[in-house]
């Protein structure tokens, strides 16, 4: 059994393989896929490994990794972090998600964003012009007296997929 189980992984992972080649080149066009990466960082922090990847039926918004640069971040009881992209003068959210501590321990903030997966979802009516030089980190901190503070930064998206070819 020990020596079966190993045998019939590699088998599905192959087959899956197989599988999705055929998909992804008999039909490229149905099968487009864009990917991008996205970075940025102040002051007071920087945002590394941001992914988006964009195709027909399919999108994956992962928010990479916050690192923070400053102390001013040690007290922090309450924390919004949030992408958008501002469409017509309106923020359009793509990720948030929100910490508050009620154990009176400040938050850590260092660690990865989060990531969303879905059919399309918000990013399905969002085009390549909405997302270039127009993605957005918010970060909203609260700390032990109320005091809120409030952080912008626009981060730089580069396609990695034009340099793919998608050839057999």
């Amino acid at each position: 059994m020990k020596k079966t189980l190993p045998f019939l992984l590699i088998l599905l992972i192959v087959i899956f393989l197989f599988t999705h080649y055929k998909e992804v080149y008999q039909n490229p066009q149905e099968n487009s896929l864009t990917i991008y990466s996205f970075h940025g960082e102040n002051e007071e922090f920087s945002i590394t490994n941001g992914v988006i990847v964009l195709s027909e039926n399919q999108t994956i918004f992962s928010g990479g990794d916050l690192h923070i640069k400053s102390k001013i971040f040690s007290n922090i009881h309450s924390v919004t972090k949030t992408f958008y992209t501002i469409i017509n003068d309106e923020e359009h959210i793509l990720l948030s998600n929100r910490s508050t501590d009620t154990t009176g321990t400040p938050i850590h903030m260092d660690g990865s964003l989060g990531k969303i997966t879905g059919e399309a979802g918000v990013l399905k009516n969002i085009s390549s012009q909405d997302l270039q030089n127009n993605l957005y980190f918010k970060l909203i901190t609260a700390d032990s007296d109320g005091q809120e503070n409030e952080y912008v930064l626009q981060l730089s998206l580069s396609e990695v997929t034009e340099n793919i070819d998608n050839t057999p």
